[in-house]
Parts: C-alpha cells; structure tokens; sequence
C-alpha cells in the first residue's frame, strides 16, 4: 500500500505509532529521534517502545548477513582506490590523466566516490537507459572495470559491503510486526536498491508526501539582514520562554554559512547544538595534522612553520615560546630547511625544542607504519601540547577537540587494520592518505549540550520543532537534480530528495518559515528557488495583472513538457526570472537602469576612475554597473594547483627589483643584464603559488620555466627598440583630476624610462602583459571605440607629472611575457594626440551614461564567453 499524507504528519504518523505490531521506519536517526522526541510530549500515550522506531540505516542493515566478513569501511576503500590505481591504472581510459602527476592524490577520492555511486549508476542504466546513454563510453568501460576489480576485492579478502549485497527479507528479526511503515521514502538514501524487495513483503505501507499548498519565502538584500531578523525572532522567542528544543535552524549551505551563524549567535547569547557533522580537518585535531604534511611538504619553509607555531586552533602548551622562536627567526633572516644540503638553517636557533618537534613531524610523514604515527602523536600530546587535548577514548566528557584527536587516530588503527590485511604497495605515501581521510571523514562529536537545533538542508527538513526557520533558502540548495558523478559535470544520478523534503516540512504541523538573501557572504550571488517563482506567477495570474512578464511566463509554461532542451531553458528562465522580473534596481541587462551618478561620484561630485575600470565601462555597461555600483563580484570555485594572479604579481616585481637593480648598477652590457635577471629570477621563484595538495620541487620548476624563463627575452627585445634606457618610475602610483571633465584618473604604471631620439630626451610607458597586448593596428587611425584605453589613459595620468621632468611622452608599449614580443601602440609623440582624443570620448560617454542610467549590457561572443555575470544577465537565456 501506498499511502500519500494529506493532513498534517503529525496526525497520519501517531496512530502508527500508536499500534505494537507496526515497525516504523524514518528516513535518518536525526529524524526517529525529533519524532520519539515529539511523539512522548505530543501523544496521548506518552510512552513508545523505541525497538519500534528505526532509522532507515539500521533497518536496511537487517535485510544483510554479513556473516563472518568484516565491513569495508572509509579506510579500507581508500587503501582499495590506492592498490586500483596501482594495478589496473594503465588500463584506465577517462579516470586518470597521467600529464598531472601531481594530481594522483585527488583521484583517491574520486575512485572512491564512484564506488558509492555505482549502485545508482547501475540503477539508471536499468531504469533510465536513454539518459544513462549520455555517459562517454570510455567512462562506462571504467566504471565496470572498477566494479568487477571491487567486488573482486570484497571477495578475496572477506569483506561486506551492502550496496553490493543482494537484499533478502529477515523473517525472524521482523516476525513480532505485522506491518511496516515506512516514511518519506523518497528522503532514504539509496531506496531503490530495496523497492523491489518492499514490494514482495505484506504489509508495507509507503508515506510519502504530497504537495502541500501554501508556504511563501522572504527575501532579505544580504545575508547578514537575513540572519539578524531570524535570531531576532528566536531571541525573542527564548525571552518568552519557549524551550531551545523546540526551534531549530536548517540551512542551505551550513558549511559555508555556519561560522557567521556562530558569530550572530554569540552576539544574541542562543545556545546552539550542531546536528551536521563537519569533516575531521574542520576540527583542532585535523588541523594540526595538515599543518604537519604543510610543514614537511615546504620544506620547512619560515611561512609554513610560522603558521604551524602560531595557530590559535591547536592548544600548545609552549605559545609564548613559539613566537619568541619565530622573533628570532625573522631577526636571523630563516627561509627554510634544504634537505639536499648540509647547511640547515633552522639549526642556527639552536633549540632543543624545535629540533625534537621537526624530528618527530619527519618520522610521522615519512613513515610507512601506521603504528609509528600513533606513537609520535602520543609524544607530541606529552610534550608539546595541552593536557586536556588527550586521545583516550575511555575518558567521560571529553571536548570536541580531544574527541576528534581519538576519530583521528581510529583513522590510524583503521588503517593500520587495513594494511595488514590487504597487499598494497611498500611505498604508499601514507601521512598523505591519513590527511585525505581527514578532509572526507564526517565527524559528530557526542554530547547532550542544550540549544537551538542546527541541521544542514537535508537532515533538518524531516524534523519538526514548533518553530523551524529555513534559511539560506535558495535555489542552489533546494533546486538540486540529482547526485554528481566525479569528472561528469553534465551528469547526475536521479534524485527526488529535494522536491519530497521540502513538501514533508509544510506538513509537520509547525511554524516553518522559509528565507534566503540576494547577496551572501563571500560575494556570492543567490537566486530564489524555482517553487517559489511558479507561485508567485500563480497569484499574478490569480489576480489577474496584465503585464508583458506574466504574457512570457505563459508563454513558457506552454512549453514545459516539451524535450531535455527545454527543461534545460526552463532553468535558465527561472534564473533569468530572479532578475529580470524583481525591479530595475536587479535588472542589470535593460538599457535604463537608473541615474547611479550620484551614488558613484565622491562628497565632491568626482568620478574616480582606473584605465581598467574605464575598458570594462566601454566594453560592457552592465558588467561596470554589477561590479562598481551593485558590488557583485565572482566566488572563488576553480580548482587550481596554481594561482595565477599571484604568478603575475612576481613577475612585475621580479622586472620591478631587476630594473631597480639596473640604475644602482650603472651602465652594464646586454650579457651581464641577462645574467642580473636570471638571478633574480633563481631567488624570487621559490615565491611559489601553490595548493597545498601540489608538490613544491615540481611547482617550482613549472612556474620557472613556464612564466619567469621567458622575461630574459626582455633585455635583448629592448636593446633592439632602444638605446640606452632609463627607469624613471617602477610600479609608480599616479592620481590626477581631469581638466576637461569631473573625472579624477588614478593607477599604477609597470615602468616609465626615459631615453634620447634626435638630441631630444624623450619618455616612454611600459606595461607588462602576462597574455596578448591588444593590436596596434586599430591605434594607426583611432576611431571609438578602442578594445583598450590603458596605454593613452596612462598618458593622460603622466601629463604634468615631475616624473616625466617636463619631457615628451614620446612612445607607448606592451611588453607581452607570453609571446617574449614588444608591441608599440604609438612611436612618436604627434600620434599621441588622436588616441587621446579617443579615450577622452570615451570618458564623456561613461559619464552620460551614469548620469542618465543607460548601462545595458553590451552583447557579444568576446565579451560574454568568460564573463563572471553572466548568471545574472538575462540577454543570456533565450526564450521561446
């Protein structure tokens, strides 16, 4: 029987709950206890036998016998993926890629996450055969690889693992019920994998969710009014004596949002009790030893070993000593230790204290004996950290950092347990492995702490407080469509738990209120969730209200059962919706936005304006106005071994040194130039931007002779275009007001030099560009507008100036580090005149433009390919 709730859960659950011979089923142990919790103070019986409520986990646990095997956990499927990688690593096709050696470290974690997917990746191929097809044939070949080499491996070294398990019915455990219920299906993790068994039992019964009616959801400017009126609210909930256990918080993106909900917390003085495991790195414990593998990982880098002493997360017992060591560290001019040489640097502090410390971080992540670890971690807890951090595990009441060293080092014994049973490689990095298990192992500390519940999205929306407050209520946690598949970004395994979890919090019978923020915390840009957006046109359409924007939607809605393209359309309209149809003040793509003049200009009516800001204004209104007056500005959620903008930075101060360099010295030959900027190049290339996961030695060499070989070229290219150059100016800060217009120019010129043509001392402007400089052609005979105003901006910016000594700013020049190749915009000061004139147009356009509102977007295949905004900006989605 299937059984769809249509009145409050409350109502259609208690007479389960009620009868002795029906077994009840929830979706999560978070969710059974929220309901025994509810169920003793709501009920008329008041009492319940608990063997009757189980959780989803440990129900499906008796449909397995795992006999005499022993269950394969997270340590045992990473030494697994190590041995896979190993053995049948040449036979991959789509799951490695041998250029990136350096990667080998994430394709753990990947291998893993696939075995956990293979179940539902299975499951489509049976059930959903046409988008199953969408998966790249090489992928499919190595999922199946992956699969028969797995369940290999379970059976040789006796081994359980229920995904891989066929279900059967457990007579006797079950023989005292005579139904079973089982709510919120959709909402248990992996229940396909048992429906067909469910089907064949009597006296199942189903309980899914409905859709219910009602339910709106606020929408708060930022995040932080969004947290301010809920804690609000439960504060004065509290002060009117309603009891913490009956008010929780569910969010969106806990991980993200969770430390400026602790920080609104302490401000309120609300107790919280967390009820989302974070992973073992979040705590003290894992902290400590990722600093560890950073320290050895850099050698022993001053930086690295700076953050290691001084962070406030571990409970040294010694903290005024470390910053007594690092003082006289800074003072003795350390960098590091070079294993390859003698001379060790940090000896010459000659302290005890750092000499057993650095001895026992290189037995820990040079070691191959789990054991070994174990034991050094017992003596830096002796020795050097706080009493209270201890690892006991029979100690009553420990903290949540001493609990986390103890699931640290069970991570250890697992797998210690794990290599003695398993043939995997002498070799295998394993301080390397222990901290990747670390970074994925989900911990919950125990604890009966009191406090308003927090649960992330999909734990909390089953449970059912008198008062719940959904928020971070956005469409990128709740319009979700399915699990990921590692390396597939356009395929995703079926997943109805979104839409089922947010109709089952309508029904529970408590005040629920949902919110999210347009702007959030680390600039990220929010969009409202697509549930909501159809209700609101339904009550536009309710009452009646003609307008171009309700004639669209029905027009959409005509077509919304049409082919995949379509559906993907229809999420590309609903983010389109999110601005577009919300007031001007968001439609960042219309031609009138609103007169910003006065909110961009300072006190004194000037605009302040960079060479940078002014291409991004011509290039595209509406990318200026989202950035410089909106303040949206793009997340950081590339995956980079290298960071490019810190690449750039040490180039320009590379050239900046060598050029600095080059006036002490005096006149000196092309060969002793190449030889000064070689060596600077050897010194400032360990200034290496890096992730923690790449390797130094490897890193290093990469950026050497990928970004910083290529700027000796420099000196023979401009020996070549002058003579006899002079730097004037190195990274020189200019700001000038304008004459001509309300306009203050401001920025930073690379180099500025000075040299003679015809018996007359002229100056030059040097920019660097680490990619391609723009053409010089359309600078020959200069029209507006120009791909480019930086070089005549920079002009502009030097008129007047002291550095130029009253001199004739003759030529103007990118330097591209890319091509090794000089490119001249102008040569002589006369051509000068017409570029300028070209980029003052282009400054009265802008200020037109602020004053009257005219910021669309301007539409095209360059200017929108790579563009951060282009979730916002609704001349991106076509519609029908």
């Amino acid at each position: 029987m299937k059984e769809t709730i249509s009145s409050s859960l409350p109502d259609t659950l208690f007479p389960y709950l009620d009868d002795p011979k029906t077994l009840c089923v929830f979706p999560s142990e978070t969710v059974r206890r929220s309901w025994l919790h509810k169920y003793t103070l709501d009920s008329q019986r008041g009492v319940i036998l608990t063997r009757k409520v189980l959780s989803w986990d440990r129900f499906i646990q008796l449909f397995h016998d795992p006999g005499e095997r022993t269950a394969a956990g997270t340590a045992l499927r990473y030494l697994y993926a190590y041995a896979f990688l190993e053995e049948k690593g040449d036979e991959l096709r789509y799951l490695r890629q041998d250029s990136f050696p350096e990667m080998q470290k994430q394709y753990l974690h990947t291998i893993v996450t696939l075995i956990d997917r293979l179940p539902m990746l299975a499951y489509s191929a049976r059930e959903q055969s046409q988008t199953y097809s969408d998966i790249p044939e090489e992928y499919r070949r190595d999922m199946n690889l992956l699969r028969a080499s797995y369940e290999r491996f379970l059976t040789d070294h006796t081994l359980f693992d229920p995904h891989f398990s066929t279900p059967v019915f457990p007579h006797d455990a079950l023989s005292a019920y005579e139904r079973f219920v089982i709510i919120a299906p959709e909402l248990c993790s992996g229940f396909f994998e048992y429906e067909q068994v469910l089907n064949e039992i009597p006296g199942v019964s189903l309980v899914r969710a409905g859709k219910p009616q009602g339910g709106f959801l606020t929408r708060y400017e930022n995040e932080r009014q969004e947290l301010i009126a809920v804690f609000t609210h439960i504060r004065s909930l509290l002060d009117e004596g309603t009891h913490p256990y009956e008010i929780a918080l569910s969010v969106g993106e806990l991980s993200r949002m969770m430390p400026s909900i602790e920080r609104m917390s302490l401000s309120y003085d609300i107790p919280l009790r967390l009820h989302s495991g974070r992973y073992l790195s979040d705590y003290p414990a894992g902290a400590f030893f990722l600093l560890m593998e950073e320290v050895h990982s850099e050698d022993f880098s001053f930086e690295s070993v700076k953050r290691f002493l001084l962070d406030a997360r571990i409970p040294w017992k010694k903290r005024d000593q470390h910053r007594t060591l690092i003082a006289r560290a800074i003072s003795e001019d350390i960098r590091q230790i070079v294993p390859a040489r003698e001379n060790d640097q940090w000896s010459t502090l000659k302290s005890s204290y750092l000499n057993e410390l650095f001895s026992l971080i290189r037995t820990c992540t040079r070691t191959h004996e789990p054991r070994t670890i174990i034991s050094v971690v017992q003596q830096l807890t002796d020795h050097f950290l706080m009493n209270a951090w201890g690892y006991d595990p029979s100690l009553e009441d420990q903290s949540p950092a001493s609990q986390s060293l103890s699931a640290a080092v069970q991570v250890l014994v697992d797998l210690e347990t794990g290599l003695s049973a398993l043939s995997v490689p002498a070799e295998i990095p394993l301080f390397s492995l222990f901290t990747t298990l670390l970074k994925k192992q989900t911990f919950y500390p125990a604890g009966s702490e009191a406090g308003i519940a927090v649960f992330d999205y999909s734990a909390g929306v089953t449970s059912y407080p008198s008062y719940h407050f959904f928020i971070g209520f956005t469409s990128q946690s709740v319009d979700t469509s399915g699990q990921k598949v590692p390396l597939l970004s356009t395929f995703s395994c079926p997943d109805v738990h979104s839409e089922a979890s947010f109709n089952t919090a309508f029904l529970s019978g408590s005040l629920c209120t949902f919110s999210y923020a347009n702007a959030g915390y680390g600039d990220v840009v929010s969009l409202p969730p697509s549930r909501f957006l159809s209700q609101a046109f339904e009550i536009r359409q309710g009452e009646n209200i003609p307008s171009l924007e309700t004639l669209e939607e029905l027009r959409w809605r005509g077509r919304e059962h049409d082919t995949k393209a379509r559906r993907g359309q229809a999420k590309g309209f609903y983010s389109a919706y999110a601005t577009a149809f919300q007031g001007k003040s968001l439609d960042i793509p219309r031609g009138d936005v609103y007169p910003v003049w006065d909110e961009i200009a300072d006190e004194k009516g000037f605009l302040h304006l960079s060479s940078t800001t002014l291409d991004m204004a011509d290039s595209c209104p509406a990318k200026f106005f989202a950035e410089k007056v909106l303040g949206l500005h793009k997340g950081d959620w590339d995956v980079k071994t290298l960071d490019h903008r810190a690449i750039g930075d040490l180039q320009h101060e590379i050239l900046a040194r060598f050029y600095t360099s080059l006036e002490e010295r005096g006149e000196i030959s092309a060969q002793e130039k190449r030889k000064l900027l070689t060596q600077i190049i050897n010194t400032e290339a360990t200034k290496k931007p890096t992730r923690r996961s790449a390797t130094p030695l490897y890193v290093t060499r990469f950026i050497r002779s990928a970004y910083l070989e290529s700027l000796v070229s420099i000196v023979e290219k401009e020996e070549k275009l002058f003579s006899l150059t002079r730097s004037i100016g190195l990274e020189t800060e200019l700001r000038r007001p304008l004459a001509s217009a309300p306009v203050v120019l401001e920025g930073r010129i690379d180099r500025i030099f000075s040299y003679e043509r015809e018996e007359r001392v002229c100056v030059g402007i040097l920019d660097y560009k680490k990619s391609s400089p723009p053409r010089s052609r359309q600078y020959k005979k200069p029209v507006y507008p120009l791909s480019s105003y930086q070089l005549p901006f920079y002009a502009l910016l030097l008129e007047g100036s002291q550095v130029t000594g009253g001199a004739e700013i003759d030529s103007g020049n990118y330097y591209s580090i890319q091509q090794e190749a000089f490119t001249q915009i102008w040569s002589e000061s006369e051509h000068l005149d017409d570029i300028r004139r070209v980029c003052l147009e282009a400054m009265e356009k802008l200020i037109e433009r602020l004053q009257k509102g005219h910021l669309e977007a301007h539409v095209s295949k360059e200017n929108c390919r790579h563009c951060d905004y282009r979730q916002i900006c609704r001349r991106r989605y076509v519609l029908p």
